[in-house]
């Protein structure tokens, strides 16, 4: 089978992408889609017409384990290389508990997305977000949290500011650090 390559640099070209995508896969094709140089697989379609509209509002974030499963393109995490159904039959997309199944039925991918997502990816159909790569890609045309160098400066901001919780650097590389008044009244709180 061959590809169509379809690449787009501006991420609101989405649902034209879906829409081709669907037209596509309707036509027995495999297209190939990329945007802003990531490229997916034409099966990888928001489920919802508004998932666009969701993730502009952050709900991506907001509302990962429903987000992530339901509007995949729209919050930038199609699976790279491989279709949705490829990545679904993979030995890797399991459930790591035999109740995944039922905690999914009773709505915990929404409750409980840190660990479900993961380790429940099978029965929350999120088996195209077990890679990091995929689960932590920046959403397109969004500006970074931080640049280059403002951890230093939040972590020596932080030492600097609060020199009553008595901060005692033990690592710049990755920063570790301890405060131990913060320690001490923690401790003294479960007394």
């Amino acid at each position: 089978m061959t590809h169509t390559p379809i690449i787009f640099t501006r991420s609101n070209h989405m649902r034209l992408i879906v829409s081709l995508g669907l037209v596509a896969l309707s036509r027995g094709l495999e297209v190939e889609v990329s945007v802003d140089g990531v490229t997916a697989a034409s099966d990888c379609v928001n489920l919802h017409d508004e998932c666009e509209q969701w993730a502009d509002a952050g709900e991506c974030n907001e509302n990962p384990g429903f987000m992530l499963a339901e509007c995949a393109p729209a919050c930038n995490v199609c699976p790279t290389g491989l279709s949705m159904s490829h990545v679904h039959s993979l030995p890797e997309c399991k459930n790591a508990e035999k109740d995944c199944g039922l905690w999914a039925a009773q709505g915990e991918c929404s409750k409980n997305p840190s660990y479900m997502i993961t380790s429940c990816a099978a029965a929350c159909r999120t088996c195209h977000l077990i890679d990091p790569e995929v689960r932590c890609r920046p959403m397109p045309g969004r500006a970074a949290a931080m640049g280059p160098g403002d951890l230093n400066a939040t972590f020596a901001r932080a030492i600097a500011d609060f020199p009553e919780l008595e901060p005692r650097v033990l690592s710049t590389d990755p920063w570790v650090g301890h405060c131990r008044a913060l320690v001490a009244m923690a401790a003294a709180s479960y007394f």
